[in-house]
């Protein structure tokens, strides 16, 4: 078990690595951002001065190595716009970002639970066919779309949930619904899949022969071992959910990550660019670490093929 996640970690980590030297060389293949700062008086020597004022006159290799010494040191730089430390930038919009999709997140995970397990335990039945159609739906209408038309329901006819905002707990119960609603049918057609699978295995049906009540079959010996492909889509989810929420914080004017990305993308800010996708590939290499280690607490077949 040691080894396993010996073995996972030092994998965590070179992807890590692998992915700040393809940001740093990406942003920089998108444009000079000092060309963006000039105005229609600027002379080149204004351009050469902004260059030498943003670190982007030395060489690509010298920027690099300063970029992983500040990171080293917990320096993700300096934002290029507004000159105030990544840092502090992206810690003003993670929490905003990270209540929205922690909460859609586990009310998804519950819903799907409860509706997964239920539709494979009653199969073919009006419930089954609903859970679904409710799939279908959650598939077919993109979460833009969805967002508008419950702002328009909710905010401006019904007056009930504020439109946009993130300053109290009322202003997340839209975009967390709009979010739950999208990623829902997912993992649930998983969840009900796998334990359709599992539910006609042979010590399942051994289990009710021997007289095990039904739900303790279901519950504990049925959805134990129908977990493993949910987990590998739940983690996923998550990680993508960190990385995917700005078409909401957009519709919903949320100041989140996904904005502050836009904004940097937008404006060639670098050391903003390169923080917030350091900040997500690290969530998204985290989850996935986890989960395979869990993967490994689970089925123990797993683990055995590192020991």
């Amino acid at each position: 078990m040691i080894r396993f996640i010996l073995v996972r970690f030092l994998q965590t980590v070179l992807a890590l690595l692998g992915v700040i030297t393809l940001v740093f060389l990406l942003v920089r293949l998108s444009g000079d951002p000092a060309l963006m700062m000039m105005t229609s008086g600027s002379m080149e020597e204004d351009l050469v001065r902004i260059r030498q004022q943003l670190g982007l006159d030395k060489p690509q290799i010298v920027q690099y190595g300063i970029y992983l010494k500040g990171l080293v040191t917990g320096n993700l730089g300096e934002s290029f716009r507004n000159n105030r430390p990544v840092a502090e930038l992206i810690s003003e919009a993670l929490p905003n970002s990270l209540r929205l999709a922690v909460s859609s997140f586990i009310a998804s995970m519950i819903i799907a639970l409860l509706l997964g397990v239920l539709a494979a335990t009653k199969r073919d039945t009006i419930f089954d066919n609903g859970v679904k159609m409710l799939a279908v739906l959650g598939q077919a209408m993109p979460d833009f779309w969805v967002g508008i038309m419950v702002i328009l329901i909710f905010s401006v006819h019904w007056q009930i949930f504020p439109a946009s905002g993130t300053d109290s707990p009322k202003h997340y119960v839209l975009p967390v619904a709009v979010l739950t609603f999208y990623i829902l049918p997912g993992i649930m057609r998983i969840i009900r899949s796998s334990m359709l699978d599992v539910l006609d295995s042979e010590y399942i049906k051994l289990a009710r022969i021997k007289g095990v009540p039904e739900k303790l079959v279901i519950w504990k010996h049925a959805l134990r071992n129908a977990l493993i492909a949910p987990l590998t889509t739940a983690g996923l989810i998550l990680a993508g959910l960190i990385a995917g929420v700005v078409v909401i914080e957009y519709v919903f004017t949320m100041p989140g990550l996904g904005s502050l990305s836009l904004e940097g993308m937008a404006l060639r800010d670098f050391p903003v660019v390169q923080g917030v996708v350091l900040v997500l590939s690290s969530a998204v290499l985290v989850i996935n670490f986890l989960v395979e280690v869990l993967y490994a607490v689970i089925d123990p077949q797993i683990r055995y093929q590192y020991t």
